[in-house]
């Protein structure tokens, strides 16, 4: 019944559409791999893979989205955006993969989280006008009570982002581009290099991703203040 209703709440948001079907995203056969279990104001990690099931190449920015069904309360929110990736051509049947510490998401109250089994549904989306299908991953967190706020975040990668003075450097030979993308999901910056010049940001959060050549991306996150 929870289920229904979600998928419900989708179909809503999204809207439906007689059209011809120009883009179909999906997970590959391993799916989604998360935790089952988390603790409140925690954050967790997920890692899989997406894959174009269509007929037609996408090049349009990617973006994975969630909602949450507190099965206590009943409350699910609006999709909220995880994260995404930009400047990528996915051929039919090409993947592209999310390691760890890219897509997570924080667990609290404004994220629609409650103490007990919540209800967490993922999908990509192509940031495009056009028709679309998509495959949905659902998955049963239980979410555990704390006494404790703690601050929640992306897994740090240590020796790969480094933040030193007034530049972003980034430390790897397998490297393709830094995106940037603000703490609201809004991509602001894009280099083909490995460093990027930060004196004249706006103070807060950013979330660096580095892509790879081989289809892999790894974020960690900034502060500027």
């Amino acid at each position: 019944m929870k289920r229904k209703l979600l998928i419900l709440l989708l179909v809503s948001y999204f809207g439906v559409t007689n059209a011809q079907v120009m883009c179909e995203l999906g997970f590959t056969p391993s799916g989604v791999e998360m935790t089952d279990t988390a603790t409140l104001y925690h954050s967790y990690d997920m890692k899989f893979s997406i894959v174009n099931n269509g007929s037609t190449s996408i090049s349009d920015p990617i973006d994975i989205f969630t909602v949450v069904n507190d099965t206590v309360s009943g409350v699910s929110q609006t999709p909220r955006w995880l994260g995404g990736v930009s400047n990528i051509t996915l051929n039919p049947t090409d993947t592209f993969h999310f390691t760890l510490g890219v897509i997570y998401d924080n667990v609290t109250p404004q994220n629609a989280y409650g103490p007990g089994d919540n209800i967490v549904v993922i999908w990509p989306k192509a940031d495009a006008p056009i028709s679309q299908s998509t495959q949905y991953f659902y998955n049963n967190l239980h979410v555990l009570n704390s006494s404790t706020a703690q601050e929640c975040g992306l897994q740090e990668l240590p020796n790969e982002v480094k933040l030193i003075g007034s530049e972003i450097l980034v430390e790897t030979s397998d490297f393709n581009e830094i995106q940037v993308y603000s703490i609201d999901g809004k991509l602001t910056h894009v280099s083909k290099t490995k460093s990027i010049m930060v004196e004249d940001w706006i103070p807060g959060t950013y979330v660096v991703t580095v892509l790879s050549k081989e289809n892999s991306a790894h974020s960690t996150r900034i502060v500027l203040k």
